[in-house]
């Protein structure tokens, strides 16, 4: 053996091991929001399934019905415990869907080039809310130009 394949040899074999020791020298991941809330789905889905499992268990007999209310009771409760962090966990502030398409349709007008006016002007052909400048409905798609031509 050359001493190159040696020392080939020796540096495989230590990245090797370098690449097994790697999760021993890297710290796990913080909890972000997001995995904090597909735990709770994930706590939710199981809990609603233990819901259904008891109900089927009554239903087939296998529990008395006392039991079976305050089991359900208590599962019930657990399951609307996880829905209110799960909701607590949500991002607080959330756009209506017309403010998040207002905004939209600003940032077009602002690469076209045209000042958004906000006035509405109705559709000739369907009635539909049309903005000044817009060329085609949004709804039914009648060319605006030609229609405020002819």
């Amino acid at each position: 053996m050359t001493i190159g394949s040696i020392l080939l040899s020796v540096a495989l074999f230590i990245i090797f091991i370098g690449y097994l020791a790697r999760p021993f020298f890297i710290k796990e991941q913080e909890d972000t929001p997001r995995s904090r809330r597909l735990d709770l789905l994930a706590q939710k889905d199981q809990i609603l399934a233990d819901i259904q499992a008891l109900d089927f268990e009554f239903e087939t007999g296998t529990v008395s019905e006392p039991e079976y209310r305050q089991q359900r009771y208590f599962m019930v409760q657990d399951a609307a415990l996880l829905l209110r962090k799960f909701e607590q966990s949500l991002p607080q502030k959330s756009m209506s869907d017309d403010e998040i398409d207002a905004k939209i349709e600003a940032a077009i007008a602002k690469i076209r080039g045209i000042e958004p006016t906000g006035i509405e002007i109705p559709c000739p052909e369907c009635g539909a809310a049309t903005k000044q400048g817009d060329k085609f409905c949004a709804t039914c798609g009648f060319n605006l130009q030609e229609g405020a031509t002819a």
